[in-house]
């Protein structure tokens, strides 16, 4: 049943005429004739602005204003990071429908709902979050956050370098989900950036608990970088501290398309016994703690293009692990995987007239 809704949905999508998109987004981006993908189109996609002096300036947002930071910013995007989502000052909210297959896990069909949308009329400090719980894509690891969720941020602070929110979330049964969010990034120089994004928050599913992002990038050319991300989860209810490190490589091609290559490990301090194990009455776990576990070597290649204007995108993600889920299990090769259909639906908080967005490039889905 959700194969054939999901279908139907697609294919409505695909055969709706430009005139309706046009009604949905407001007006049509108009992209550059060359698809290249240039400096100078990052720059004017994040709505920068050349002065007398030939220097880019942004009135509008608060960046750290170097090279790294707005390629990093724009990959964020048109990857469709969550955490870009979160800091935009515009309204995205991104209804993804994805399959996705695993030697271990078996097969699995997905339709989720997540982004933000920005409340003027209260306050431009205010914002409607769906599923803002949810990290940046899993890059397979396996994503514990099932429960939708929606809620409110309130935005405390948003400075060049810093940001603070309070966030209020609401999921089934109902529970709701109080905890605060901190971001602080910063220049390494002429071609580096940090970025930490820490978080904590209750639940009565999952109780206290807290995490922390670090990102590292480094500029390799106009158009790519490398990134170095760590992360750590620690909680009431977590297998001690779950934590994960990837190198990536991620280079945009063209304006339509970027593909990004990423290597992993990930593991717990203090992993669980299996279920199978602990139903066994002849079973008697080990005295002493548990060791910790690597749990996944990884590699995985994404590729992620616009298919249609500046709304429909598609992402194909392979990949394989060489996997250990506990310690009475011998590590194995797993194939995995995942294509996701996106749509995205953007209204910036104040738009310019249309002529003036006529002459602006503006990058895919902003």
């Amino acid at each position: 049943m959700k194969i054939k809704q999901i279908l139907t949905l697609f294919c409505t999508i695909l055969l709706t005429p430009s005139s309706l998109v046009g009604a949905q987004t407001g007006t049509e981006t108009t992209a550059p004739n060359d698809d290249e993908l240039t400096t100078e189109y990052i720059e004017e996609s994040l709505g920068k602005e050349l002065d007398a002096q030939g220097n880019w300036v942004d009135d509008s947002h608060l960046y750290i204003g170097s090279q790294v930071d707005d390629l990093a910013i724009y990959l964020d995007r048109f990857f469709g990071s969550p955490q870009e989502d979160l800091e935009s000052a515009d309204t995205n909210v991104r209804l993804v429908a994805g399959y996705e297959w695993d030697q271990d896990r078996g097969n699995d069909l997905k339709l989720r709902l997540r982004g933000t949308v920005q409340l003027p009329r209260i306050s431009k400090r205010v914002a409607l979050v769906f599923n803002g719980d949810q990290d940046d894509d899993a890059d397979g690891i396996e994503n514990r956050e099932s429960d939708n969720t929606a809620g409110i941020q309130l935005n405390a602070l948003d400075g060049e370098r810093s940001r603070f929110d309070f966030t209020l979330g609401l999921s089934s049964g109902p529970s709701l989900k109080p905890g605060v969010r901190y971001r602080y990034k910063d220049s390494l120089g002429e071609v580096g950036r940090i970025r930490y994004t820490g978080r904590a928050d209750y639940s009565d599913k999952r109780g206290f608990r807290h995490r922390h992002h670090v990102d590292l990038d480094y500029l390799t050319g106009d158009t790519s970088l490398v990134r170095w991300t760590n992360k750590f989860e620690h909680g009431e209810r977590t297998e001690g501290v779950e934590w994960a490190s990837l190198l990536s490589w991620r280079y945009g091609y063209n304006i339509d398309s970027a593909v990004a290559v990423i290597l992993g490990v990930n593991g717990e301090t203090e992993p669980d016994f299996p279920d199978d194990l602990l139903d066994d009455p002849e079973f008697e776990p080990p005295s002493g703690a548990p060791k910790s576990l690597l749990t996944n070597y990884l590699v995985i290649v994404k590729f992620r293009n616009r298919l249609y204007k500046d709304w429909l995108y598609v992402e194909f993600e392979p990949g394989y692990a060489l996997r250990k889920r506990h310690h009475y299990e011998d590590r194995h090769g797993v194939f995995f995987g995942r294509i996701n259909f996106e749509i995205l639906l953007n209204r910036g908080r104040d738009r310019a007239p249309v002529e003036e967005q006529e002459v602006a490039a503006l990058s895919p889905g902003l």
